[in-house]
């Protein structure tokens, strides 16, 4: 932990942003000004929302690199590890909100955040967003801007209504992403989940590496688990661990109908620990045992 810079409240990271801005609980802060801190891992003690216009490096969020494009949000929360990395040369684009998690003391937001997914350590991919609602939160960016100062009595109930609104908005294009990815998008990755589960039994890993898990097919699209499960669920309504285990079903069923291997051999090439977890999840997915499956069809 030696290598990471703790910055525990917005003070202290205007100090190190050379800015003479005092206010500890919430900042907007450009892009531009974040660059000082690049190339060192980070441990801030408050909430992120970065509202990313173009390229500005590569992020590296926790042991992952978090995935963006331009025109996205990026989020993170208090006690997460990032570090800025490769920024680029030229104007860089974006606008950071900052907030501690003291200024929603006693309200309803200081518990309904934990509720936003976007904030988690497993998901890594930003949320793209259209030009109008980049405008748009820009705009709440700035009327939170406008109201620094000492946040009291009505100046901060209006600061956590903006607040509370973003994050409303931030979650609408979250679950939009999550939901509604073009069938185009949601076939591709189905069918590159298909070839990555054929080449996994084609070259041998079931035997090396057991049975292929969520984890394993998420690196191989270059998504989160998180994210991976939830769009296999709303284009499925399974879930990922059960539509892989339905999809290696499928599998197991032609090889069986070939009748090169033993069941106890194809157990083995398939990743499970024995013949008698293959047959007990083969027949919970078909209604009979392997066996049977195999005499019937013959």
């Amino acid at each position: 932990m030696s290598d990471i810079k703790i910055i525990s409240n917005l003070q202290t990271l205007k100090k190190n942003l050379g800015s003479e801005d005092g206010e500890s609980s919430i900042a907007v802060l450009e892009w531009e000004h974040l660059c000082s801190l690049s190339d060192k891992k980070i441990n801030l003690g408050f909430y992120g929302i970065y509202l990313i216009i173009d390229r500005c490096g590569k992020l590296l969020y926790g042991t992952n690199v978090y995935q963006y494009d331009k025109d996205s949000i990026a989020f993170t929360a208090p006690g997460q590890i990032m570090k800025l990395t490769d920024i680029p040369q030229g104007e860089i684009k974006g606008t950071a909100l900052f907030f501690h998690p003291s200024i929603l003391d006693g309200s309803h937001l200081a518990k309904k955040i934990r509720q936003y997914k976007y904030f988690a350590y497993s998901v890594y991919n930003s949320v793209s967003i259209t030009k109008n609602e980049q405008l748009l939160i820009l705009s709440l960016f700035r009327q939170i801007k406008e109201l620094s100062g000492v946040y009291k009595g009505h100046k901060l109930n209006l600061i956590r209504g903006y607040i509370a609104l973003i994050l409303d908005y931030c979650n609408f294009y979250y679950e939009r992403q999550v939901g509604n990815r073009s069938a185009e998008r949601e076939n591709d990755i189905l069918a590159n989940f298909e070839k990555i589960l054929n080449n996994y039994y084609e070259t041998g890993s079931g035997m090396q590496l057991g049975l292929p898990t969520v984890s394993y097919f998420a690196s191989q699209i270059n998504l989160s688990p998180k994210y991976f499960g939830e769009l296999i669920k709303s284009h499925t309504g399974c879930t990922a661990q059960q539509y892989i285990q339905s999809k290696v079903i499928e599998i197991s069923k032609d090889n069986l109908l070939s009748g090169r291997n033993s069941i106890a051999s194809l157990a083995w090439e398939l990743g499970y620990k024995s013949q008698e977890h293959f047959s007990r999840v083969f027949k919970k997915y078909t209604g009979i045992s392997p066996s049977n499956f195999r005499n019937k069809a013959l």
